[in-house]
């Protein structure tokens, strides 16, 4: 907002500008029409307007009328351009009101986004894909849940990538991180005044709770690969992969 403040102060000063300089003019215009009669009465020039006009009073008024109208016209043209740079720095302070709210609404927006980025995230539950000998294992919850389900089908699962994207919690992890893909793009053309607070708190989320560790256990090689051990392939879906990539790229944007 500093050029907003900057354009209102100079709007303000040019209407300054313009009252004193009408202030100015007033008081010549109205000095000149008080001088103008007594110097017309002197007597060097009292004679030669006798010679040349009858009638003094006429003469006085002839030569004072048209300053007194020059006086009324320029006072006229400095109260309507004060008035013109009034008028422009109201509807300034109008729009600057409504972008204000404008910019309050969008933050709102993006913070409801976020709510449910959190929310979603801590109401993410999972079970171990691999049974164990007590069963198939504790539910987990929160960011314990998605490293879980990321460990297991990146390490365990050997069906068709069609298959793995019917699995509701496979589904679900996409959702959650095309959520927060979409809360990055609104903040990378956003000018919300708290953006860097909500990009810091939504790279939280994703760094440390959707893939925690993951710069370690899984850096760039999250595309499905062969395993020589197993003999089968291992891997995520491409469309999760390419989504968890474009935030990594826009947090390294970022981070820059």
């Amino acid at each position: 907002m500093p050029y907003i403040n900057l354009f209102a102060k100079s709007k303000k000063a040019e209407i300054e500008r313009s009252l004193n300089s009408a202030k100015i003019y007033l008081i010549v215009g109205v000095l000149l029409i008080f001088i103008a009669p007594f110097i017309l009465t002197q007597p060097l020039f009292l004679s030669l307007i006798m010679e040349r006009s009858g009638q003094l009073g006429d003469t006085i008024g002839g030569i004072t009328s048209p300053l007194s109208n020059v006086l009324g016209a320029v006072l006229v043209y400095y109260a309507l351009k004060a008035q013109l740079h009034a008028n422009e720095l109201i509807q300034n302070q109008i729009d600057t009101q409504q972008h204000k709210e404008l910019l309050m609404d969008e933050s709102n927006d993006i913070q409801k986004l976020y709510g449910n980025l959190k929310d979603a995230i801590d109401h993410f539950t999972y079970s171990s894909l691999i049974p164990s000998e007590f069963g198939k294992g504790p539910q987990l919850s929160g960011s314990e849940a998605i490293y879980q389900l990321i460990d297991d089908f990146y390490l365990h699962y050997h069906g068709t990538e069609e298959e793995m994207l019917g699995n509701p919690k496979i589904t679900e992890l996409i959702s959650i991180i095309d959520l927060c893909n979409a809360i990055f793009s609104r903040l990378d053309t956003s000018h919300v005044p708290d953006k860097d607070t909500l990009c810091l708190l939504t790279v939280h989320q994703f760094t440390y709770r959707i893939f925690p560790r993951m710069r370690k256990d899984y850096p760039d090689n999250l595309e499905e690969y062969y395993c020589n051990a197993c003999g089968r392939n291992h891997g995520l879906p491409r469309r999760l992969v390419e989504s968890i990539k474009k935030i990594k790229a826009k947090i390294e944007h970022l981070e820059a």
